[in-house]
């Protein structure tokens, strides 16, 4: 068997737990979704995947999987590539169970009820697009850093954008202005099918590019026993 996929299973299986309760947190928002209404089932979905690279390599860090990892006879470049392959097939996998209860939501409720004309290819689209932005933006740093440090610059970033955010709106009004009309936008691009192919194409484009900063980073990192 090839070690890619040798990889990929034991990614799922040592990861079991985790890909379990993200389960469990996934069909719990998107229960929240299907009841009280007002998000695209497809989004609540596939909006839930950038929460999960934290989860993952918090677990790595519990179980010292480095450690594992290093009796197997695979590099360091690999094992970037299997945990992007897990993320992607959970992404996959959360936007067909999306489409799917979506599918199934509209025969049971039927069509008639939405306040605005949107395209159910082009919501999946765009939640990938944001998805895939939010994914590829974390796993550099968690595989640079390990998930304690990310996290901790995480909270520190968040603090910053909280704190100085206002003053690059108040510097800068023009970017409120742009802010205000981006749902508009939104809503816009939610109509137009092709927005589903194109939000699948960033998202693989963004993932694309953030695997390879990873797997440069975590070549680099030391106090590793992984192979490199």
């Amino acid at each position: 068997m090839h070690p890619m996929w040798t990889l990929l299973r034991t990614e799922l299986s040592a990861h079991s737990f985790t890909l379990r309760v993200f389960a469990v947190i996934a069909a719990v928002v998107t229960g929240l979704c299907l009841v009280v209404g007002g998000t695209p089932i497809v989004a609540a979905c596939v909006l839930t995947a950038p929460f999960l690279p934290g989860s993952l390599f918090a677990q790595s860090d519990r179980a010292h999987l480095d450690a594992m990892y290093s009796i197997l006879p695979v590099t360091r470049t690999q094992l970037v590539i299997g945990r992007y392959l897990l993320i992607a097939l959970v992404m996959a996998v959360m936007t067909l169970a999306g489409l799917a209860l979506t599918w199934v939501d509209a025969l049971v409720r039927g069509a008639g009820g939405d306040s605005a004309p949107v395209s159910t290819a082009a919501v999946a689209g765009l939640a990938l697009a944001v998805s895939g932005a939010g994914v590829a933006a974390q796993l550099p740093l968690c595989f640079a850093f390990g998930y304690a440090r990310t996290r901790l610059y995480t909270v520190g970033g968040t603090m910053i954008l909280m704190c100085g955010g206002p003053l690059v709106i108040k510097q800068f009004p023009d970017v409120l202005r742009r802010f205000v009309d981006l749902p508009l936008m939104i809503v816009r691009w939610a109509g137009e099918p092709r927005t589903g192919l194109i939000g699948l194409g960033v998202a693989v484009g963004l993932l694309a590019v953030s695997g390879v900063c990873s797997a440069r980073l975590y070549r680099r990192r030391s106090g590793l026993v992984a192979v490199a």
